[in-house]
């Protein structure tokens, strides 16, 4: 197991403009000792991402507890919160930004 002094997970955002569109690929970085990861994902377009750095966060540390290694355990995360995005993407909840799904897998497997 590494020490966490020297972990860092960055989502890089990017300004955009009349000249710059929206990228449509998001890439998280992680930074552990000297070695980079990256872990890219599609962009959602949507407003409900209020929460996505608790909830990436919070994957991770379920994923490490489950004993996956710090770069799956990173992976599993991204994924996860790719999905919650999505699945979240239309809500219609409050004024401005709403939250992402956390709970997509239970809805999977109720509509079965």
């Amino acid at each position: 197991m590494s020490s966490f002094e020297n972990l860092r997970v960055v989502d890089n955002f990017y300004q955009t403009s009349l000249f710059f569109p929206m990228p449509t690929v998001v890439i998280s970085t992680l930074c552990e000792d000297g070695s980079t990861t990256l872990l890219p994902s599609k962009r959602i377009y949507t407003q409900n991402t209020h929460g996505t750095g608790c909830t990436l966060s919070s994957a991770m540390a379920a994923a490490l507890a489950k004993g996956e290694d710090l770069s799956t355990a990173a992976k599993s995360a991204k994924s996860y919160l790719e999905q919650a995005i999505i699945s979240g993407a239309d809500y219609e909840i409050g004024h401005g930004h709403g939250p992402v799904n956390h709970n997509f897998s239970f809805t999977v497997c109720i509509r079965r």
